[in-house]
């Protein structure tokens, strides 16, 4: 199969673009066959980001699963380019946005967080870290054609402007927990189009549909955990957890200063003392 054959496998959307990646602008546009609002949501925004690493995730899953072994490196930074023109294209033509395109390391996560109590992710079979290892050789190949312009590089901590009102398309909850350091930030999923303001976020907790009452932070991300970033925690401190904030009636926004207010009460002390040095570290 020739590099024309596998590109043309990639299913595509309204725009140029893979599937779950048009779907998201389709709705941020104001044009998503299953999404209305009352007016384009663009218009709320100065920026959207887009995480490098969720266009390339979008990228891979547009493919049929049996062609994704046929996709090496050099074709990869090449999808990469060609998709990130035409987000921009698509953006600039029909928008006022600013599109940013950024990539987090995550160097510093694991001395931060990978301890006895909250477990970093990782690949575990030899298929994922194959893959992994072609999509990070596929990434570095498209960041040697950029400039320091093109593509906005964090450490660890995403973190924005004061004044600046974003709309962020990432798959990694993490990416979120800064929200503070911008104006205002929303997430926008692909796939579903669905934009989310911080009062939703606890849906990216592992099970989260069912996690209305606890706040989107740091410390509840480690313990509730994600797809993506962490293992939960052991599921009595969960649960503990849930009851404190069913009874005291948490909800997606509560405060820290609220949260700390309530601890006390949890029964165990082991689970107190864990929460409180997990709110002092994060």
């Amino acid at each position: 199969m020739n590099i024309m054959q596998l590109t043309e496998q990639m299913e595509r959307g309204q725009f140029t673009m893979n599937i779950p990646t048009s779907l998201a602008l389709e709705s941020l546009l104001g044009v998503h066959p299953e999404r209305e609002w009352p007016s384009p949501p663009h218009r709320n925004y100065d920026e959207v980001w887009v995480n490098l690493k969720t266009l390339v995730r979008n990228i891979i899953t547009s493919f049929p699963s049996d062609v994704v072994q046929f996709l090496q490196p050099g074709l990869i930074a090449e999808l990469i380019h060609d998709e990130w023109n035409a987000i921009v294209s698509t953006i600039t033509e029909h928008t006022k946005l600013r599109p940013v395109l950024y990539l987090s390391n995550y160097a510093d996560l694991e001395r931060r967080y990978n301890t006895s109590s909250a477990v970093i992710r990782r690949d575990s079979t030899p298929k994922q870290k194959e893959l992994k290892e072609r999509i990070d050789k596929g990434i570095q190949q498209a960041m040697a054609d950029w400039t320091p312009d093109d593509l906005r590089i964090f450490t660890t901590d995403v973190t924005g402007e004061a004044h600046t009102r974003v709309i962020m398309m990432t798959h990694i909850p993490f990416d979120l927990v800064y929200h503070k350091t911008f104006g205002e930030l929303d997430l926008l999923e692909s796939h579903t189009g669905m934009i989310k303001n911080r009062s939703l976020w606890y849906t990216k907790f592992l099970g989260g549909k069912d996690l209305a009452t606890i706040p989107f932070t740091i410390y509840f991300l480690r313990i509730f955990g994600d797809k993506e970033m962490f293992a939960p925690m052991d599921i009595k401190f969960r649960r503990a957890l849930i009851e404190l904030s069913n009874k005291y009636q948490w909800n997606a926004l509560t405060t820290d200063a609220r949260v700390r207010m309530c601890m006390g009460f949890l029964k165990n002390p082991f689970y107190d003392a864990l929460l409180k040095e997990m709110m002092a570290k994060h």
